[in-house]
C-alpha cells in the first residue's frame, strides 16, 4: 500500500489494536452476561442448598427435642400424680424412694421434685443451692458429725460445706445417644445429699470398710429413719494413716416415678460384679482451684467420666435400707496421683461430684443423675474424726 511506517508509528499502531480488541472484548455483553448467569446460578444453587441442608438439620434437632420433652412431660406428669396422692394422704408416705420428713409436699415444677410444705412458703428455714437445684427445707434431716467442723452451706461461697449443685450441671446421655451420641444435661437428682465426712479408726493403721456399719453416727442416723433409703459412696484414701471420705446420699424421688431408673438401680443394688463394673459411672468438674493443680489433674484425665468399678477396687455392702459403694483409691494408680494433687489444696478447691447408672440400650436412655454434692473449700484431712 505504498506506507512505510517508522519503528514509533509501528508501535502506536500496535498498541492502537491492542486498545481496540480490549474495548470490544469489553463491549461483548453476551460473553459477560454468560459469565454472570453461570456465576449466579451455581451461587443459588449453593445457597438453596445449604438452606436445605440446614432445614433437615433443624428438623432433625427439633424431632430430637421434642421426643425428649416428651419423655421429661411423662415423667413429671407421674411426679406430680406422686405429690398429689402423698398429699391427698397426709403427707409423704416413707419408703424407698420418700423423704424422712412427714412433711406434707407439693410438686415442684422446675425441676420435677418434691418441696415439703416449708419449702414452699408455709415457714421454715431454706438454704441456698446451686443454680437449678429446688430449694428443700431439709437440713433437721441431714447427717451430721457432732464435733465436724463440715455442715450443709447457705451460699455458693461458703468454705468449709457441702451443698447440691443442680444436676443441669452434668451432661448425660441423651433419648438418642446411640444413633447421635449427643448428652443433654440430667434431669433431677433421684438422691439428695445429706453429709459428708472423712473418719479415721484409731491411728490410721487399718483403713475403714462398710461405714454404714462401723462409723457411729452414720449408723445411727440410718437406723433412726428405717423408711428412708440411703445411698454411700466411701473413697478409701491410702496410707498410713488410712482415712475413709464418706458421701452420704437419701433418696427423694418416689419409686415408681421414673421406672427405668428403679430398674437399672435394682441391677447394681441386687446384681453381680460384673454388671456393676458396666454401670456404676462417676462425672467430676472441678469449678474452682489452683492453677498448677488443676493443669496436674486434667493432664492425669482426672475429670473425664469414669465407670469407677472398672478402674478401682470396689466392694459393695448392702443393708436392709442402704446401699455402700467402697472405692479403693490406692487401687488405681492415676487416681492416686490425682488424690495426691487434690488433698493438700482442698481448702482453696470447689468441686462437684456426680454419680450415675450408664444407659446401654435405647429403653435405657436419657441417663440421669443418681445424686450429686459439691463440696467447697472442704479441709478432709484437718477435719478427719477418729473413733
Amino acid at each position: 500500500f505504498g506506507f512505510n511506517p517508522t519503528k514509533e508509528q509501528g508501535i502506536m499502531v500496535a498498541l492502537a489494536v491492542v486498545a481496540g480488541l480490549i474495548v470490544e472484548w469489553l463491549k461483548m455483553p453476551s460473553f459477560v452476561v454468560a459469565f454472570v448467569a453461570v456465576a449466579a446460578t451455581r451461587y443459588d444453587a449453593m445457597k438453596s442448598g445449604a438452606a436445605s441442608l440446614k432445614s433437615r438439620l433443624a428438623a432433625r434437632a427439633s424431632s430430637s427435642k421434642a421426643s425428649a420433652k416428651k419423655e421429661e412431660e411423662k415423667v413429671r406428669a407421674k411426679e406430680m400424680q406422686a405429690a398429689e396422692a402423698m398429699g391427698a394422704a397426709g403427707g409423704i408416705k416413707r419408703g424407698a424412694g420418700a423423704s424422712s420428713s412427714g412433711a406434707t409436699s407439693a410438686p415442684d415444677t422446675r425441676a420435677g421434685t418434691l418441696v415439703p410444705a416449708a419449702a414452699s412458703g408455709q415457714g421454715g428455714r431454706k438454704y441456698s443451692v446451686a443454680e437449678g437445684t429446688p430449694v428443700l427445707d431439709e437440713k433437721a434431716l441431714d447427717w451430721h458429725e457432732p464435733d465436724s467442723r463440715i455442715s450443709r452451706g447457705t451460699s455458693l461461697d461458703e468454705k468449709e460445706s457441702f451443698l447440691e449443685p443442680s444436676a443441669k450441671n452434668f451432661s448425660v446421655r441423651g433419648p438418642n445417644y446411640l444413633s447421635d451420641r449427643k448428652k443433654e444435661p440430667s434431669r433431677s437428682t433421684v438422691f439428695r445429699p445429706i453429709g459428708l465426712q472423712t473418719y479415721m479408726r484409731g491411728d490410721g493403721a487399718e483403713p475403714i470398710f462398710h461405714a454404714a456399719s462401723e462409723v457411729p453416727t452414720l449408723s445411727a442416723h440410718m437406723k433412726a429413719n428405717p423408711d428412708s433409703y440411703f445411698f454411700l459412696v466411701a473413697w478409701v484414701i491410702p496410707g498410713p494413716p488410712h482415712r475413709t471420705t464418706i458421701f452420704a446420699f437419701e433418696r427423694r424421688l418416689p419409686v415408681g416415678v421414673d421406672e427405668v431408673f428403679d430398674a437399672l438401680f435394682d441391677e447394681m443394688v441386687n446384681g453381680s460384679d460384673e454388671q456393676r463394673k458396666t454401670r456404676f459411672k462417676y462425672i467430676p468438674a472441678i469449678k474452682v482451684a489452683p492453677w498448677m493443680v488443676l493443669s496436674g489433674i486434667r493432664a492425669l484425665g482426672g475429670e473425664k467420666p469414669t465407670m469407677l468399678c472398672k478402674k478401682l477396687e470396689t466392694r459393695q455392702f448392702n443393708g436392709p435400707n442402704y446401699c455402700e459403694i467402697d472405692i479403693n483409691v490406692g487401687s488405681n494408680p492415676i487416681a492416686n496421683a490425682v488424690t495426691g494433687l487434690v488433698l493438700p489444696k482442698l481448702t482453696g478447691m470447689t468441686i462437684e461430684h456426680a454419680f450415675l447408672l450408664e444407659g446401654h440400650t435405647e429403653e435405657e436412655l436419657p441417663e440421669r443423675v443418681l445424686g450429686a454434692i459439691r463440696i467447697q473449700g472442704t479441709p478432709l484431712i484437718e477435719a478427719t474424726v477418729r473413733f
